[in-house]
């Protein structure tokens, strides 16, 4: 349930469909927002309904040299536009906007494109824009996609609104002053506030950039729930209900198989899509259309599944959230559509509250998926809600674990390998894995494997699938193992890790937030000839990082030698001051893991 009238959501999609570079931005600002305006007046319309007038204005200049902009807003649904202008041009220009794995959005965007040939140009834009329904306009962002130079945003509120600020910068000021009608009008006057720069594994931008939130529509999480709780009830007839309960619990003798059953059915059969259209955005579709269509957004899933739940005895219900990382607030601190993007199914039994996700295709049955853990639950309860923090499960509940069984044969390596994920990872190679092509799959395996490199070549795979994924294989590497007179050099580090690339931080402006927690597993058993003995085994190490413990043993267990290395991440951000740490910590990390094993002949 992506809520619509959310810029921030659309933005990363409008600048890739666009036909030309919208940016321009670069590290030396070479084209900045000289001036501009967005204001917001509250007022009643002829039907009675508090409506949102928006007029933007942009002044876009070439600093140092000439380039293209594209100015855009937003709109569709209950969002028109008004009247669009720019310097020089006549039309404006209209497109369709449909972001990744979303079926159907009615959301548009209208934008110009800006020729500024030279340095020391200007052109201007201008949107009018009406919010026909005051409560989709939910949060205003105070920076910008360029640098900029001067701006105001300014706020004319009906009585019983207010503005809750978040990461205001120094370069951002607040004052308050009257419209020509009296009433009173917040403004927020920007100045040199530095466009957000886009990096590799930065946190979402909404968790980072100035912004505004509308409060007011709701008087509190209770009000918005009940206003989202009345959208939900649908019918939930279902004629097929009893046929697909006995096909998806046949075998099932317990009611811990039978819920896990009914999850599995519904992730299995239907496919996720998202639908982001007028009421859709909030109302789900009937169960019985989501089996009909074998396809349904998050909102239709969990009521399928509630439904199919509800059905054999259980307490089943829906929960809207604020999943993912985009979402840094809950709806006790702002009351507002922007507060949720998502809806679950609760189900509580004996002593147990279960988080079910019918999205999470390949999540098994009591694993909660990273995106939810930690996070505020709206459970329907009647008229009131429950409010609810997702469990945070953890690190060893997403594993990835190498398990290489070696021997020497001449001056190779024979390896007996077996991979294995769980949770959050699981998915994530269970994606990849479907998403490729049957003739893809075999190099697939051998990627994960670690035997893709060109010297371990893999002569068989097998995969079985379960609440654990594994991968099963049999390789030979030719180049783990160099020869000095007596002396063999073994090299045990498969050197196929998560994260363990250092992080540029050159020009590094931002945070860096790991994707998930997980537990990162390599081990190496090598079993060691009657014929030569281990002459020198190394250190290892032990590194405590700011997310979580590096580390790395190598053993003599009789005439084996195990060696062993974890990365564990325990807590996802990395700040900025952090990273130089953390690069450090890797570079040990990875340099005692490199360190080769020395076995000699005997006699």
């Amino acid at each position: 349930m992506l809520l619509k009238g959310q810029a921030a959501r659309l933005l990363a999609i409008v600048l890739c469909t666009l036909p030309l570079n919208v940016t321009a931005q670069t590290d030396d600002d070479l084209i900045v927002i000289s001036q501009g305006s967005d204001d917001y007046v509250f007022q009643l319309a002829d039907d009675g309904q508090l409506e949102v007038k928006n007029r933007q204005t942009a002044t876009y200049t070439a600093e140092r040299m000439g380039g293209v902009v594209q100015p855009f807003v937003l709109y569709g649904g209950s969002v028109s536009i008004d009247r669009a202008s720019a310097t020089g041009i006549s039309t404006a220009q209209y497109k369709s906007v449909s972001p990744e794995n979303i079926f159907f959005d009615d959301s548009k965007v209208c934008y110009f494109t800006l020729d500024l040939s030279r340095k020391g140009k200007s052109a201007t834009a201008r949107f009018e824009r009406t919010f026909h329904d005051a409560r989709q306009l939910t949060q205003i962002y105070l920076d910008d996609t360029y640098f900029v130079r001067h701006k105001t945003v300014s706020l004319t509120l009906p009585d019983g609104y207010r503005i809750v600020e978040r990461r205001l910068t120094p370069n951002i000021s607040r004052s308050t002053t009257t419209d020509k009608q009296g009433r009173p009008t917040i403004v927020y006057t920007v100045t040199d506030q530095p466009a957000l720069k886009s990096e590799p594994l930065m946190p979402h931008a909404p968790t980072l950039r100035p912004m505004l939130f509308v409060v007011g529509a709701f008087k509190d999480a209770t009000d918005l729930y009940r206003w989202g709780h009345a959208q939900t009830l649908v019918d939930c007839s279902l004629p097929q209900r009893d046929s697909i309960i006995a096909a998806a619990t046949a075998v099932c003798r317990t009611d811990a198989e039978r819920i896990a059953a009914s999850l599995a059915w519904v992730q299995q059969n239907i496919r996720y899509v998202a639908y982001e259209a007028g009421t859709a955005a909030f109302t789900p579709d009937r169960p019985a259309e989501v089996v009909r269509k074998r396809y349904g957004d998050c909102k239709g899933m969990a009521l399928l599944l509630k439904t199919l739940l509800k059905a054999q005895g259980f307490d089943a219900r829906l929960a809207d959230i604020g999943a993912g990382d985009h979402i840094d607030w809950t709806a006790d601190e702002i009351p507002t559509p922007a507060a949720y993007n998502h809806v679950i199914c609760v189900l509580f039994h004996q002593a147990d509250t279960l988080f079910l996700d019918a999205t999470a295709r390949y999540a098994p049955f009591g694993f909660i998926p990273n995106s939810l853990q930690g996070r505020q639950a709206c459970v329907e309860d009647g008229d009131n809600c429950l409010m609810l923090t997702v469990p945070v499960l953890p690190p060893a509940a997403s594993a990835d674990s190498l398990h290489y069984d070696a021997r020497l044969t001449g001056t190779a390596l024979h390896i007996k390998a077996d991979a294995e994920w769980r949770g959050d990872l699981k998915s994530l190679m269970a994606e990849g894995y479907h998403a490729r092509r049957a003739d893809e799959r075999r190099r697939y395996a051998e990627r994960l494997l670690n035997a893709a490199d060109g010297h371990r070549t893999v002569s068989d795979s097998q995969w079985t699938w379960g609440d654990t994924l594994r991968l099963a294989g049999t390789l030979d590497d030719r180049q783990a193992v160099t020869v000095s007179g007596q002396d063999l050099y073994v090299e045990l580090d498969p050197h196929n890790d998560m994260m363990a690339t250092p992080i540029d931080t050159l020009k590094r402006q931002n945070d860096v937030e790991l994707p998930f927690r997980f537990r990162m597993v390599r081990e190496v058993v090598l079993t060691v000839p009657d014929t030569l003995a281990v002459k020198w085994l190394p250190e290892g190490c032990r590194i405590e990082t700011p997310v979580g413990v590096l580390s790395c043993t190598f053993r003599a267990d009789g005439r084996r030698v195990v060696f062993r290395k974890v990365m564990e991440v325990s807590r996802r951000r990395l700040r900025r001051d952090q990273l130089p740490q953390w690069n450090e910590a890797l570079k040990h990390w990875n340099d005692a893991c490199n360190e080769q094993l020395v076995l000699t002949k005997k006699g």
